[in-house]
């Protein structure tokens, strides 16, 4: 398998619920096998809204072993993909996935650093592009045809995996992922020996960081303000992306906007923006084709449990713009070039829910 037919493979995927006896707390929700993919989109609404204040936060999470969490994360995007010649074409398309995930506190250090395991106990997804669906239901195939065909998802069904995440939310470390690698290769090529060691290490490399990192990364956001709060404000570099023609800087920049109440339990509403700095591929230019539209904007509303110390939700948007203009060779006579232009123009919104221990 070679290694840009892994990188597919992860971008496919780029980025439930089982009773168990537990304590509830304030902000559980009640979930059944009849509404664990209903995902609530709703900003949280506060009570006891207060426009000023301070707050003393030695840990942005605080981890005790033995402790278990439930998620639901939500992600919706929307594309409109156009390509015009002497013709014109227009492609839309729409990608909505629901994750229920489960967290469990295996063990924390001296320095408040959690060993935390992570299951995805529930994915439904659904996707339409323009005639074309499909829709995908997490422990409801039984066809080894049918698991083949979406596995990619099986393989991260109830697998677990362990990350080691700091008391500010940044991973420290992931690992046991082997069992989601070995699942894939199982599932979709037939076999743990149906690759290279080399490559097998490329596509846990891509799991790992294209597909989990995001998703943990939704639920322990790294947060390190200089101060807590009202009207503080913070940044976070985040690692740039390439997409081939541009190159994607973001900085994430928070600011603590107001606190209040939900459930009896204080909540701060950090609302979140981008600084974004794009970099067009030069080699473009040396082909003719230029870039005269690049944008990419985000912003959103998190809001975290200052009483518990977790994430209670959050609504995040990303939007991307891009159009490239040039000449390619005629369909009909390559010697007689055409003049083209592509767009591309997407909205994602992801969702964060926390149902409860």
């Amino acid at each position: 398998m070679k290694k840009n037919n892994l990188v597919a493979l992860i971008a496919f995927l780029a980025i439930a619920f089982f009773a168990t006896g537990c304590n509830k707390d304030n902000n559980t929700v009640d979930i059944s096998d009849a509404n664990m993919y209903d995902s609530d989109t709703t900003l949280l609404k506060l009570t006891d809204v207060k426009s000023t204040g301070k707050f003393t936060v030695d840990r942005t999470y605080n981890f005790e072993k033995g402790q278990t969490f439930k998620y639901r994360f939500t992600s919706i995007t929307e594309t409109t993909q156009g390509v015009e010649t002497d013709t014109s074409i227009t492609i839309d398309a729409i990608d909505h996935r629901v994750y229920f995930i489960t967290v469990r506190v295996l063990d924390v250090d001296d320095k408040g650093t959690g060993e935390l395991e992570f299951t995805f106990a529930g994915i439904k997804i659904y996707a339409e592009q323009d005639t074309t669906k499909f829709s995908y239901t997490s422990g409801t195939l039984t066809d080894s045809l049918e698991k083949k065909k979406f596995f990619q998802f099986e393989a991260l069904h109830n697998t677990p995996f362990v990350a080691r995440i700091e008391s500010n939310g940044s991973i420290f470390d992931m690992y046991k992922t082997d069992k989601i690698v070995d699942n894939m290769l199982t599932l979709g090529y037939g076999g743990t020996d149906s690759v290279s060691q080399e490559d097998r290490l490329v596509l846990k490399e891509e799991v790992q960081n294209s597909i989990l990192k995001p998703l943990v990364g939704q639920v322990y956001r790294k947060f390190t303000p200089d101060k807590w709060e009202t009207g503080g404000k913070w940044e976070e570099v985040k690692q740039p992306f390439n997409l081939q023609i541009v190159l994607i800087n973001n900085t994430q920049v928070f600011e603590i906007k107001e606190s209040g109440k939900f459930n009896n339990d204080e909540i701060i509403n950090i609302v979140g923006s981008l600084k974004v700095n794009i970099e067009k591929n030069p080699e473009l230019a040396k082909q003719g084709i230029t870039i005269p539209v690049a944008e990419f904007d985000g912003f959103g509303n998190i809001f975290y449990d200052f009483t518990n110390k977790r994430i209670q939700k959050s609504a995040t948007t990303t939007v991307l713009n891009m159009r490239t203009e040039g000449v390619a060779p005629g369909l009909l006579n390559p010697a007689v070039p055409i003049k083209f232009s592509q767009t591309e123009k997407s909205i994602t919104r992801n969702y964060l829910e926390f149902l409860g221990k």
